[in-house]
């Protein structure tokens, strides 16, 4: 009998080429926008789910009050919060603290071509720093990597940067920031994948940062410097009563500090695996992304496939009259109403089966050009991660046929043979409301779209006062304090010396980067009242 329902399907749909062709090709586009949507969202939730056990991986963040107002949270905290939670809390198995400081200069001394980069990407972090996140380690002791000054974990993209290889244990890198340090390499890490929201490439050990680099400046007891992210592990599934009890510890040991200064800090655990998608704070390693988008991206993927599900039931249901002769001489012939309601239940499920073919086809073929265009950044491979939605589209697809199967196999068979068939009223109801459906959603999604991309626009076009293309910014390593303004003299001197140059001016923070700085101010010779401001230091 399947085999009969299968025949019979096959000559219809090759019967109608053309009918079928845009039924096909309709839900083959809805469905292939379905799926890449969904690889996408798959893709921004899949974020620091390598680590091992990052359920109870979290980072700790700050809200910062004065005079009872709250002036900034970061994702950050203080460098003695570290201390205070292990010296008191023996449920948290590890805690790190991970700092960055600025652009570095790193140059391999070893090499006979003098080899210089950049590094963006290089950070302070504790020696707990591979115990608590889970990039693999491909030579030295994880251990030890950061247990002592003047030691530096590299990824391995870094050691075939700097060296052409990986087997680099004991090799020195001299890097620069506020002072000129020379590391040893005690580790090589393989690169962080792309969905980590922290990648580093260079991490010195934080001991050097505290008694090398600054070691006057007070950073193990300093409460109030909260530039300092900091990561906790534990197995506890209670988060909310280790926040609980951190703030306490914090209030215990600097509650008199705070109150003198009118100030205060809370402190919260963030999991670790929602802060790609749910942090949008000071001090974030980079730009996140917002929940919102990706509610409304899984809400319009829903969307898109309903309008090509009540397509495909239009498009089936008008045909009605023409399957109506068909269902009338198979009844007479002696087929019951499940035998017709089967067959076309079967052809729709292999409408359903060659879209979905389709679909997976032009994803695979697209989904590099797409990804570029919309500069994103993952993979598309055929596996676990296509199971649920292949289900939904499957289970979908066969529900959307059972309208058709129904509507179609309830012919009667006196009165279409006797040429007298009519649409009923109802189902010319449910058609026309089907249509109506579609066509709202579909004015929706084009007038969404239509917003967007004018408000994107203006964003984009509108005048901001200044011609951007004539200015450049020059982003420069920290240098010690001591010679900080002389070096920045020099390099106002020789700038000004070119016909090019109009201008040099220096900034703490590039215009529209977050303001991290801040002060109270008050009117001269006015000791009664203060307003607080963020601050953006220029020339």
């Amino acid at each position: 009998m399947l085999r009969n329902y299968l025949k019979i399907s096959y000559r219809n749909i090759k019967k109608h080429p053309v009918f079928s062709l845009i039924n096909i090709l309709g839900l083959a586009l809805g469905i292939s926008i379905f799926i890449f949507i969904d690889q996408f969202l798959a893709f921004e939730y899949s974020y620091d789910q390598f680590h091992e056990r990052s359920e109870s991986i979290y980072r700790v963040t700050t809200n910062r009050y004065l005079r009872g107002e709250l002036i900034g949270s970061t994702a950050a905290a203080m460098p003695p919060l570290k201390p205070l939670i292990k010296e008191n809390m023996p449920e948290v198995a590890e805690v790190v603290r991970i700092y960055h400081d600025g652009l570095f200069v790193v140059e391999n001394p070893q090499a006979q071509a003098k080899t210089i980069f950049e590094e963006e990407k290089a950070y302070y972090a504790d020696p707990e720093f591979f115990q608590v996140f889970g990039f693999e380690v491909l030579a030295g002791n994880s251990e030890a990597a950061l247990d002592a000054i003047r030691k530096v974990a590299i990824s391995e993209s870094t050691a075939r940067r700097y060296f052409g290889t990986t087997d680099v244990i004991g090799a020195t890198l001299k890097a620069t920031n506020q002072r000129e340090v020379v590391y040893s390499v005690s580790a090589v890490f393989a690169d962080a994948p792309v969905t980590s929201h922290f990648k580093p490439d260079i991490v010195f050990s934080f001991l050097t940062y505290l008694d090398v680099v600054h070691p006057d400046w007070g950073v193990r007891t300093n409460w109030v410097w909260n530039d300092f992210r900091t990561y906790l592990r534990f197995e506890s599934d209670d988060a909310s009563t280790i926040e609980k009890r951190i703030n306490e510890l914090a209030q215990q040991a600097w509650g008199d500090l705070y109150a003198a200064r009118e100030v205060n800090y809370e402190f919260f655990l963030q999991s670790i695996g929602e802060i790609h998608y749910t942090s949008d704070l000071l001090q974030e390693f980079e730009k996140n992304i917002d929940a919102d988008i990706l509610s409304w991206l899984r809400i319009i993927s829903i969307l898109i496939l309903v309008i090509a599900w009540i397509n495909y039931i239009n498009l089936s249901t008008a045909r009605s009259l023409e399957r109506a002769k068909e269902v009338g001489v198979r009844k007479t012939i002696g087929a019951s109403r499940s035998n017709l309601g089967g067959q076309f239940l079967i052809e729709a499920f292999m409408i359903n089966i060659m879209a979905l073919v389709i679909a997976f086809i032009t994803v695979l073929l697209c989904h590099e050009h797409i990804s570029s265009w919309l500069a994103l950044d993952y993979t598309f491979t055929i596996g676990e991660g296509l199971v649920l939605p292949t289900t939904a589209v499957l289970v979908g697809g066969l529900l959307s046929a059972v309208y058709p199967a129904f509507v179609l196999s309830s012919f009667r068979t006196t009165v279409v043979l006797k040429g007298k068939f009519r649409n009923s009223r109802s189902g010319l109801l449910i058609r026309k409301s089907l249509v109506y459906l579609q066509f709202i959603i579909t004015s929706l999604l084009v007038g969404g779209t239509y917003l967007i991309y004018a408000q994107t626009s203006f964003l984009i076009g509108r005048d901001i006062g200044v011609n951007i293309d004539q200015v450049a910014a020059v982003k420069a390593p920290k240098v010690e304090y001591a010679n900080k303004e002389l070096r920045y003299d020099r390099f106002v001197d020789q700038a000004q010396q070119s016909p090019s140059v109009e201008a040099v001016s220096s900034m703490m923070m590039l215009p529209g980067d977050n303001i991290g700085w801040y002060s109270w101010f008050s009117l001269l010779g006015d000791t009664t009242s203060a307003s607080y401001m963020n601050i953006n230091l220029p020339d």
